[in-house]
């Protein structure tokens, strides 16, 4: 634990070395040895931000979405209506799958 006695040592711990303290804590088991060290949730605070900030430039705006929509939601509709034509007894499974 850090005491500091000033609140202008305190910004600048926090403002200018933030990225320091900001790395989550590491998983050894849920990322390590299961595996799953790469999910954006259980990278380290340099990979997260850059996946990020990828997420946000392929999702982060509706002209975005927009594009990507039409190939995305036809796929879906594409299998969804195929599986209901081939079992349509079960189109409730279909709906909530």
């Amino acid at each position: 634990m850090t005491i500091l006695n000033s609140p202008e040592a305190a910004s600048d711990l926090l403002e200018k070395k933030g990225s320091i303290f900001a790395e989550p804590p590491v998983l050894i088991f849920a990322g390590e040895l299961s595996g799953y060290n790469d999910l954006l949730i259980l990278s380290s605070y340099e990979r997260s931000r850059h996946l990020r900030r990828m997420i946000h430039g392929t999702l982060g705006t509706r002209s975005s979405v927009a594009k990507l929509y039409p190939i995305i939601g036809d796929r879906w509709m594409k299998r969804f209506v195929q599986r209901v034509l081939k079992t349509p007894d079960d189109l409730m499974e279909h709906i909530k799958w």
